[in-house]
């Protein structure tokens, strides 16, 4: 839970770079399809070979490999939706609109989603 705290901290502090490889990786965290459940934070944050005690997110193999070939998924990871929740109060409008979409697109298909967006807490 401390890491997904400290995640949201780093998201909201880079939030106007966020773009489409950030929002795989943020995908990917969430959601649990029917083989596997969904990534560990340690597969999306990972070191950052550059910068001393840095870190990045880790997003090409995300882009590569696509959601929509598995077929249909659910919000399997209640923390990272929490994370996710909490840094829409903080993104731009279009990011926003993206995010509520494809959440509304989760609930609509699967009722575990609706439950595991329910179970988050309100920071």
């Amino acid at each position: 839970k401390v890491t997904y705290k400290l995640l949201w901290h780093l998201l909201k502090c880079h939030r106007e770079r966020l773009g489409a490889a950030s929002n795989a990786a943020l995908l990917y965290l969430i959601v649990e399809n029917g083989r596997s459940s969904s990534f560990d934070i340690e597969d999306i944050v990972v070191e950052n070979a550059e910068v001393i005690g840095g870190s990045r997110l880790q997003c090409t193999s995300l882009l590569d490999n696509q959601l929509s070939k598995v077929g249909t998924f659910s919000i399997g990871n209640s923390y990272g939706v929490a994370t996710l929740l909490r840094l829409l109060r903080f993104m731009p409008n279009d990011q926003k609109e993206r995010w509520l979409f494809d959440l509304l697109a989760m609930t609509l298909a699967s009722s575990k989603s609706v439950e595991a967006i329910l179970k988050c807490e309100n920071e």
